[in-house]
């Protein structure tokens, strides 16, 4: 590559950008920094947990950090681990799928607490990527995580709300 391909530049940003939203996401419920998880969020953005319910805008998510699923983690020394994401960027939208896993501390060890599949809809703002939309599938035998999972690099799935993303 001879050429400066300023475009190109611009989507590896977007997607080192992206995947430090997730990290942060994740060091950041291990921190107890809610203040900085809620800030993911746009105002009107969701999150969508299979077990628990839908949160909405940041406090929201400071709603959903306090639920016994979520305070069981962390009183049992939590972490959050996700994967290397897929992602697809257009313009000032993204779509991110990767797995999730809750580890807990069991007997002097770390086990797998819960096991998703997510999907995080994005959009660019003047503060950078924020959450539009996530939704958390657990994997087990209902079949909802694997449609996620099938769905990772589209823009729709068949449980799909794309309001999130209009």
């Amino acid at each position: 590559m001879t050429d400066f391909d300023e475009a190109r530049v611009r989507r590896l940003e977007d997607r080192m950008e992206i995947n430090e939203l997730m990290t942060t996401y994740a060091l950041a419920v291990d921190a107890d920094d809610w203040d900085k998880v809620a800030d993911l969020w746009l105002d009107d953005g969701t999150y969508e947990l299979d077990a628990i319910g839908t949160f909405v805008g940041p406090a929201g998510v400071k709603e959903m950090l306090t639920r016994p699923a979520h305070t069981f983690a962390r009183e049992n020394h939590g972490a959050h681990i996700l994967s290397h994401p897929v992602i697809l960027l257009e313009g000032d939208r993204a779509v991110a799928t990767t797995y999730g896993q809750i580890l807990t501390r069991e007997n002097e060890r770390h086990a797998v607490f819960r096991l998703i599949i997510t999907r995080w809809e994005l959009r660019r703002t003047s503060k950078g990527w924020r959450v539009a939309r996530r939704v958390n599938k657990l994997v087990d035998n209902d079949g909802a995580a694997r449609a996620l999972a099938g769905a990772a690099g589209r823009w729709e799935w068949e449980d799909s709300d794309s309001a999130a993303l209009a």
